[in-house]
């Protein structure tokens, strides 16, 4: 790994989401039950999270904040797509952008949607105009 160049080490990214998620660059991957490696990428979002649903016009508390499964899109990193269960009855949805390793950034939360169930899809939704 030392003697990897940017662009190596971009290519070897790509190549295992590719394999690791079934889809094409660009393409959204199937939906999957979340992970540990899932819940560590939402935790550091919640108060942004939590600031973005309350600007949208939630008006309850998290009372939890539990990844229950996501769909990943390939791009220049990666776009999560994460049904986060918000409440015991209440679900959002939350896109999260992660760069490509050689980047050296930490992710990013790009949008959520509010109003979600346990049963709807998680579809790709684009990104917020500003958070």
């Amino acid at each position: 790994m030392a003697g990897m160049t940017g662009m190596t080490l971009m290519l070897r990214f790509l190549l295992l989401s590719l394999f690791q998620n079934a889809s094409a660059v660009g393409g959204p991957g199937e939906i999957k039950a979340a992970t540990q490696e899932t819940q560590k990428l939402l935790a550091p979002l919640r108060t942004k999270v939590c600031h973005q649903a309350q600007e949208a016009g939630y008006t309850s508390e998290f009372t939890k904040f539990a990844a229950i499964s996501e769909r990943l899109q390939v791009v220049a990193g990666r776009n999560h797509f994460v049904k986060v269960q918000v409440a015991p009855e209440s679900y959002i949805h939350v896109r999260i952008f992660e760069s490509l390793p050689h980047m050296k950034k930490d992710p990013e939360l790009v949008a959520i949607e509010l109003d979600h169930t346990y049963d709807s899809a998680i579809d790709i939704f684009p990104a917020a105009k500003e958070l």
